[in-house]
């Protein structure tokens, strides 16, 4: 049997379905590590493989793949904000957040990071869209926000902390993302956070900012 017989196989593959495959080889197992030695195969964790070779892969979209690798998890932080056309820089890694487990793959495809935020945390603010028939789950454009600033911005104190950060630190386009924001959205992500935390400032400095666009 030559390695063709992957193609027609789906993108994510559990170690049952690839000793289903390879049942009239005398060591399955053998084979499986051979795929994986010549990057046919990606071992994303104990028994699960990304099937390099699938035909399917070509159609998915990277977020859909990086949900399949962590579940439960969402995509947000920068590719996220990216993804919304949000940012001004190139975000280079998929980052998802989960409340399990923080894991890393350096896969062919691309680097994807799994970064743990809290469990009360995890449940508001991200949707399911539908993209080239992937369905994926993301954060919105404010939880997005929310995630990054709680896994890499250290302290903000006054408004001008905020400004700051937004224009230099992030290079966010301040003006979109404030399109993008729905008050309702951000009342109901700040009962998550603690009135003192970093999130529930700059939360609160979009509400006035969305309020002031409304008012002009």
């Amino acid at each position: 049997m030559d390695n063709s017989f992957l193609n027609g196989l789906p993108a994510k593959l559990d170690l049952l379905i690839l000793k289903d495959q390879l049942n009239t080889f005398k060591n399955p197992n053998k084979k499986i590590f051979d795929l994986v030695q010549k990057k046919y195969l990606f071992s994303i964790s104990r028994g699960v493989y990304l099937n390099l070779r699938s035909d399917s892969l070509k159609n998915l979209s990277i977020e859909s793949i990086a949900n399949s690798f962590l579940i439960p998890s969402y995509i947000s932080a920068e590719w996220a904000l990216q993804f919304y056309g949000l940012l001004t820089d190139r975000a280079t890694v998929v980052t998802s957040v989960t409340f399990g487990q923080e894991k890393q793959y350096a896969t062919p495809i691309g680097l994807f990071k799994y970064e743990r935020i809290k469990k009360s945390r995890y449940p508001v603010g991200y949707v399911s869209l539908i993209i080239n028939n992937n369905i994926i789950l993301i954060a919105t454009p404010v939880k997005a926000l929310v995630d990054y600033i709680s896994l890499r911005f250290n302290l903000i104190k006054k408004i001008s902390d905020i400004n700051l950060f937004i224009t230099d630190d992030l290079r966010l386009h301040l003006h979109d993302m404030i399109e993008l924001c729905h008050v309702d959205e951000i009342v109901e992500i700040q009962k998550n956070y603690h009135r003192n935390s970093n999130e529930f400032r700059i939360l609160a400095w979009l509400k006035i900012k969305k309020q002031e666009g409304k008012n002009e």
